[in-house]
């Protein structure tokens, strides 16, 4: 994939009512608890996720049936072969290395 200005790509920053979003979202102390990729393929709106069962797309409208969006920026710099690796990860498994410890950051993300 090139720099294909047809790709309308976006990061989307996001948070929900659930438990585990209120968690992170008050140890980061943020607004938003997850951040996904904006997409679309074939003029669908689509929302590339990783969920606790894994790498996923999902239509954003659905997304945004449990979800809210937080902000949502427009990269100004060419994302094609990250979003090329990351299609590659469709339908695996989501998990941290054993040797990842979260850690709480000092600052405000978002």
């Amino acid at each position: 994939m090139s720099n294909d200005p047809s790709i309308n790509l976006t990061i989307v920053f996001g948070t929900t009512t659930k438990l585990l979003s209120r968690l992170i979202r008050w140890v980061t102390r943020s607004r938003a608890s997850h951040a996904t990729i904006g997409l679309e393929i074939g003029g669908v709106p689509l929302i590339l996720e990783a969920t606790t069962g894994g790498v996923r797309i999902i239509p954003r409208a659905k997304w945004q049936l449990s979800h809210i969006l937080v902000a949502e920026f427009k990269p100004k710099v060419d994302l094609s072969n990250g979003l090329h690796d990351a299609l590659t990860h469709i339908g695996d498994a989501y998990h941290l290395p054993p040797s990842a410890t979260p850690r709480a950051p000092t600052g405000v993300w978002v």
